[in-house]
């Protein structure tokens, strides 16, 4: 199965200049939660903005750089493995907006935390198209560590179990 797991505001904006737009400790965890002990995937960029392997999770950094190299981490240089292993096992699809573009098309499962506010941004999220079921929604207020609202969803490509 193929997830994205992603954060974005009203807008879809998902980051500026290789980096988060905000601090939400409970987005963390969540995103801790979900993905520990599978197997993320990510560009090069975003394996650079977060600056190491993430532990416990097998990492994938997809990137068309032949050079590429970093410790604990598995180099593909396609999606070709991605879509043949998808039955075989989970993949966590963590970034950034290129690789989200590139995998929707066969993306099973999306757990996306939006962020109630808009951001400048020059990365966003693409447009799930297709038809989507929403099996799962949480909501947090703001409060001392959160500056805004954000609600915890997940949707299913209908079809999906």
């Amino acid at each position: 199965m193929i997830c994205h797991v992603v954060a974005h505001g009203t807008e879809r904006e998902i980051g500026k200049d290789n980096d988060l737009l905000w601090r939400l400790p409970d987005d963390l965890k969540h995103f801790k939660k979900i993905t520990m002990n599978g197997t993320v995937v990510m560009g090069r960029k975003t394996f650079e903005s977060i600056g190491r392997a993430l532990p416990n999770r097998h990492n994938i950094v997809v990137t068309s750089d032949r050079t590429f190299d970093a410790p604990d981490v598995e180099v593909w240089h396609d999606l070709d493995r991605l879509k043949a292993e998808k039955d075989q096992r989970d993949f966590y699809i963590i970034g950034g907006a290129t690789l989200y573009e590139q995998t929707m098309p066969y993306t099973d499962r999306i757990y996306v935390t939006e962020v109630d506010g808009t951001f400048e941004a020059d990365t966003f999220y693409p447009e799930a198209p297709g038809e989507w079921i929403l099996s799962s929604e949480e909501f947090h207020p703001a409060d001392e560590k959160h500056a805004f609202r954000f609600t915890f969803r997940e949707y299913k490509r209908a079809g999906i179990r």
